[in-house]
């Protein structure tokens, strides 16, 4: 059973305020545009677990996840003891009436990455990316979606990097979210990475690129960014993530240019 949630309701109410006027802007192309939000806090202090009260505050609302269908699971994290906001592609079922996205991915260490992974959070994107279409791509034909069949746009990002590379892998994410994120696919979506003080430069590249394509296209998009305090207060970053760490600050400054 989870802790009770206490202390953090005014940034929680804020969170979803930002929410509301992306979706806003799914419908009304006056409101339209990307956000970008950049959450900072030292270790321990709350940052993840305020981003799981934040998705399952908007899975616990009918408007978005109307509970005679049961798009979305109401919370994450909530089968173990770890605390995660990871998209939850293996409870994702409905695709009919999804009414928002989410896409939760978490930074880690190089330390803690397995070396089959050299860009685990690309990686991780372009799979529930792909699943998201794939699932769209069915649901004209089946209300559930069925791993048998999504075919070609179910296959693992592992597998695209294997023929592709990385860049091959970054380039399928970008196609896979402008399908997605135009004409009647265009529905409110949060993009969520947690301890982003860790993403490589790859994975700060990508969300550049992102906030680029949904920038010029008037996505209907949230970017959140769970960063550490300390380490964004540096004035010159450590190598190896002082690349990265300039392209986020960069990212940052564009969202509010």
């Amino acid at each position: 059973m989870a802790t009770e949630f206490v202390g953090r309701e005014n940034e929680l109410a804020g969170l979803r305020t930002q929410f509301e006027q992306i979706a806003l802007g799914a419908v009304d192309a006056l409101r339209a545009g990307p956000r970008l939000l950049l959450m900072l806090g030292d270790g321990g202090s709350g940052k993840t677990r305020l981003l799981q009260e934040f998705y399952a505050s908007i899975a616990r609302d009918a408007r978005w996840n109307p509970p005679e269908v049961g798009c979305w699971p109401l919370e994450l994290g909530a089968a173990g003891t770890s605390i995660s906001i990871a998209t939850p592609l293996d409870r994702l079922w409905t695709t009919r009436a999804m009414r928002f996205r989410w896409l939760g991915v978490a930074c880690f260490p190089p330390s803690a990455r397995a070396t089959t992974e050299p860009e685990p959070v690309v990686e991780r994107l372009a799979n529930i990316v792909r699943v998201l279409r794939a699932g769209q791509a069915l649901a004209r034909e089946t209300t559930r979606l069925d791993p048998a069949r999504v075919g070609r746009h179910g296959r693992s990002a592992k597998w695209a990097a294997s023929r592709w590379g990385v860049q091959g892998v970054t380039r399928a994410v970008l196609e896979d979210l402008c399908a997605i994120s135009s004409g009647d696919s265009m529905l409110p979506t949060v993009l969520c990475l947690d301890d982003v003080h860790w993403a490589s430069a790859r994975t700060a590249e990508l969300l550049s690129r992102i906030w680029v394509h949904a920038t010029q296209d008037r996505w209907p998009l949230l970017i959140v960014l769970a960063h550490g305090a300390r380490s964004w207060d540096l004035a010159q970053p450590s190598e190896p993530r002082g690349a990265a760490d300039g392209k986020l600050r960069r990212l940052v400054a564009a969202s509010h240019a």
